[in-house]
């Protein structure tokens, strides 16, 4: 079953995600599972993603914990990763 893409939470459909904030003008932190290598990305062998979509920072994390913490920085830091 594919999951439509929503107005409010547009990332959900995306392979991997687990949760996400927005930031602001259409930007958002978004959480993505890297397990078994899916997203097919370089994660450095860390399970958990935080991304700056759409510009496409990111920061990997070994728990969903930090992944959550670093989600919540992001938006605080308006989308820049520091």
């Amino acid at each position: 079953m594919e999951t439509k893409k929503s107005i409010r939470k547009p990332y959900n459909n995306v392979a991997g995600y687990v949760a996400s904030l927005k930031i602001r003008d259409g930007k958002y932190a978004v959480i993505y599972d890297n397990k078994n290598g899916k997203l097919g990305i370089d994660t450095e062998g860390k399970r958990w993603v935080t991304v700056s979509e759409p510009n496409g920072g990111m920061v990997t994390a070994t728990n969903l914990k930090s992944a959550r913490a670093t989600m919540k920085q992001l938006v605080k830091d308006k989308g820049v990763f520091k």
